[in-house]
């Protein structure tokens, strides 16, 4: 038996909810259609911040349409190809797990172009979607980011963070010094 190789099937995995999986009902044309656990229901014309919802099935915008059950693209491979569905100045990720540490709460993803990894240090647990992936803005100078995702709920959160690796080496640089300064 072969072993597979675990990171590109995960790219692959979450590449799928990157493509788009459904035809409006009433325009035809290809979006992003998501349903979450509650049973509420959204289109959207591109995935990424600002979440701009599909004109044709936006409730906020109610026209006295009903809402009909979309068709579902079943075959990715023969979806009709849109360009770019992520906003630019923006990282798609794939949220793989968190963990507590002190205080601190980290998270890890994938990024799904690439397939690295990248580890994001904050002060609040998350409720991170598993399904829909997670942008993050490109590192400031400080090692700091922003995330923005879609909570259960429908709606966007964003969260702030640092770069894990940065803080862990500051913080054992500190602890270094601390036991250099006692001795």
């Amino acid at each position: 038996m072969v072993p597979r190789e675990p990171a590109r099937q995960s790219v692959y995995i979450n590449h799928q909810s990157t493509i788009p999986n459904a035809y409006c009902p009433v325009c035809g044309a290809t979006v992003f259609f998501y349903q979450n656990n509650l049973g509420s229901r959204v289109f959207f014309d591109e995935l990424g911040p600002p979440w701009p919802k599909h004109p044709c099935t936006d409730n906020s915008t109610y026209s006295g349409r009903q809402s009909q059950i979309p068709k579902l693209i079943f075959d990715q491979g023969s979806a009709p190809a849109k360009a770019g569905p992520f906003v630019q100045g923006w990282i798609a990720l794939k949220f793989l797990r968190q963990k507590q540490e002190d205080e601190w709460t980290v998270l890890s993803f994938q990024i799904i172009e690439t397939g690295e990894y990248v580890r994001i240090l904050t002060h609040y647990p998350a409720e991170l979607p598993q399904k829909l992936p997670v942008f993050m803005r490109p590192w400031d100078a400080r090692g700091m980011t922003e995330l923005e995702y879609l909570v259960p709920e429908l709606e966007t959160h964003r969260l702030w963070g640092w770069r894990y690796a940065d803080w862990y080496a500051a913080s054992a640089m500190a602890c270094a010094e601390r036991r250099a300064a006692e001795n």
